[in-house]
């Protein structure tokens, strides 16, 4: 992962592209992974924890206290940041569950339902 601190303004639309990727390789490439922890669980998470994030991890429980040290760790700025993301996506899944064909979770960013048949 790259990461950005106070890019020039002339590169933010470059650095704001979401990546253009295949349905069906993206749909096949989680499926693949999905199965492979339904298969082998825990071992199959560490396999994938080393491979794309190259951390060794043997236990996945969390001590609150960790949590806690981990939340102090964040800069304010990016902890608001994150409600705002989180704010933008419950709001977002909150208008599937009536007919709302298009939501803006925030000034200029609309989001909608695509429904693909197979």
């Amino acid at each position: 992962m790259k990461i950005f601190n106070n890019p020039p303004k002339e590169t933010w639309p470059e650095l704001t592209q979401r990546p253009q990727l295949e349905l069906e390789f993206l749909e096949s490439a989680v499926r693949n992974l999905l199965n492979r922890v339904k298969k082998s669980g825990d071992n199959a998470l560490r396999e994938l924890t080393l491979q794309f994030d190259k951390a060794s991890v043997q236990n996945f429980l969390v001590s609150e206290e960790e949590v806690q040290e981990a939340v102090k760790s964040i800069p304010e700025t990016l902890q608001k940041s994150i409600r705002t993301a989180a704010a933008n996506i419950e709001k977002f899944h909150a208008s599937q569950k009536r007919d709302s064909p298009e939501i803006e979770t925030m000034s200029g960013v609309t989001c909608w339902r695509k429904a693909t048949h197979r």
